[in-house]
């Protein structure tokens, strides 16, 4: 898995239109590991960018529950003899994980 803190992220404080996404590993706590816009300059609060922040924030958990995915459903494809065509859910989900870094040893790279 891509070199990054460990989850949970969490959002941390708000200032100057900013929020601080933090990570907790173990018992050390990564403040400020990232700055999302929580609001433009004289604008008001953003829903659409807290959503944002979130997002970030559950990215760590996201990545796992991805590679959990792929383990199971390669396992159930292999057990029935069902080849992933190249545009099928492990393909999407191997798009996913090269998106935030992650690498993924697939069965070919592994036989």
């Amino acid at each position: 898995m891509a070199e990054h803190p460990k989850g949970p992220w969490t959002l941390g404080k708000k200032e100057d239109g900013y929020v601080d996404i933090d990570a907790l590993q173990g018992r050390v706590p990564h403040r400020g590991l990232a700055k999302v816009v929580w609001c433009l300059e004289g604008a008001q609060y953003s829903p659409s960018m807290e959503a944002n922040a979130h997002l970030i924030a559950a990215a760590p958990d996201m990545a796992e529950a991805l590679i959990e995915a792929r383990t199971q459903i390669s396992l159930l494809q292999s057990m029935r003899g069902i080849v992933d065509p190249g545009c099928g859910t492990l393909s999407i989900i191997d798009r996913a994980l090269a998106k935030a870094g992650v690498k993924v040893e697939t069965e070919e790279e592994v036989a």
